[in-house]
């Protein structure tokens, strides 16, 4: 359980482990905290308190500073959110989709390595598939960077329903024969 000091209602200090503290000038053991009613605490001005957090995502939100209140006789400490540097999600989700091709790729990369070691032919279907991925890829960059706000980013990452995928995770697929 964790206490929070509270003057003129205002939180003070948090408590989040039974320890000895000084209030008003008065030092009072650990066994304060542990073995007090609540009804005992609060005339000396420590009251329960319980942490929040502002519901965010954290694809792009960072935590961020906890302001407190107190009411009905408790202490509620809310840690906010941050939103991230547009710029740095553009670094983060480039460099993610560069990621999903070269692995996507590199199933086929034999086709390539073979027809420039050897001069044989790269299948039609390893062509379109590959050119496919490509395409892909660079229009997943250039909407990656067009990203202003996050619901731009939303709109890239998240599926517009339950029956169809987020355009970052809706790669072509190479045909099997």
């Amino acid at each position: 359980m964790s206490w929070a000091e509270v003057k003129a209602d205002q939180v003070i200090k948090v408590h989040h482990r039974a320890k000895p503290l000084t209030v008003n000038g008065i030092q009072h053991s650990a066994n304060v905290l542990a073995n007090w009613s609540n009804e005992e605490l609060s005339k000396i001005g420590i009251y329960p308190y319980k942490e929040e957090h502002e519901q965010s995502d954290t694809r792009f939100y960072n935590t961020g500073a906890i302001t407190y209140k107190f009411q009905n006789n408790k202490a509620i400490g809310t840690i906010g959110a941050k939103a991230k540097s547009i710029d740095d999600l553009k670094e983060k989700y480039i460099e993610q989709v560069n990621k999903q091709c070269y692995n996507i790729l590199c199933d086929t990369d034999w086709h390539v390595i073979k027809h420039t070691e050897l001069g044989t032919e790269i299948p039609a279907d390893i062509k379109t598939f590959r050119a496919s991925i490509r395409t892909k890829v660079n229009a997943l960059e250039t909407s990656i960077k067009a990203c202003s706000s996050i619901d731009d980013f939303k709109a890239i990452l998240d599926p517009p329903d339950k029956d169809t995928p987020a355009p970052i995770h809706d790669w072509p697929e190479l045909e099997e024969e």
